[in-house]
């Protein structure tokens, strides 16, 4: 025989399991919005990184400029955003002798359905390293930021070699098949 008292529990416990699930749901999302930007800060990161490696190539302060030049181009710049640069940065991955260029973005994203349970935003730092290797000696190499390196159709021969320019490199026919390494400083393109 059934009362009154006990007609209605199952409401309570509905209730309680819909705002479990909801929260979650909204967790759920926030996390993916956040991995989905973290992904495109690493990228705009390691662009950072390399364009600071390029521009410390050549003797110039540049590393800094650079790095903050890229990645305000893919978005990330003061005072959304903070980028700093280790420009002499050397762990045992990058062999311990320095010349590696460190770079770290940092952003704060939204917390759009998270900040019921606390806090407006939530920061993301990324990091990547880069380091330039020179692949055996230079055949060519142009030092001027001013200056232009034109190759029309000249063959290189000896295997090991590289070409860097400091200034613009334009390359019309040619075989450049035993080239190593081709290095143009982007600051200056």
């Amino acid at each position: 025989m059934k009362t009154e008292y006990q007609r209605g529990q199952v409401y309570p416990l509905f209730v309680l399991l819909l705002v479990s699930f909801i929260g979650l749901s909204a967790l759920a999302i926030d996390l993916g919005y956040w991995r989905y930007q973290e992904r495109a800060q690493q990228t705009a990161t390691d662009s950072a990184a390399i364009a600071a490696t390029q521009a410390s190539v050549f003797p110039s302060p540049n590393a800094l400029n650079a790095a903050l030049a890229d990645a305000a181009t893919n978005g990330f710049s003061t005072p959304d955003a903070t980028v700093s640069i280790d420009p002499n940065y050397s762990d045992a991955y990058t062999g311990g002798s320095g010349g590696a260029v460190q770079v770290t973005i940092t952003k704060s994203y939204p917390k759009f359905f998270s900040s019921f349970f606390g806090g407006g935003t939530q920061p993301v730092a990324t990091t990547a390293v880069a380091k330039l290797a020179q692949a055996g000696s230079q055949c060519l190499t142009g030092r001027d930021p001013n200056g232009s390196i034109t190759l029309n159709g000249q063959k290189f021969s000896g295997a090991g070699c590289s070409i860097v320019a400091n200034g613009t490199l334009s390359c019309h026919g040619g075989d450049y098949s035993v080239i190593d390494n081709i290095t143009v400083n982007a600051a200056n393109n």
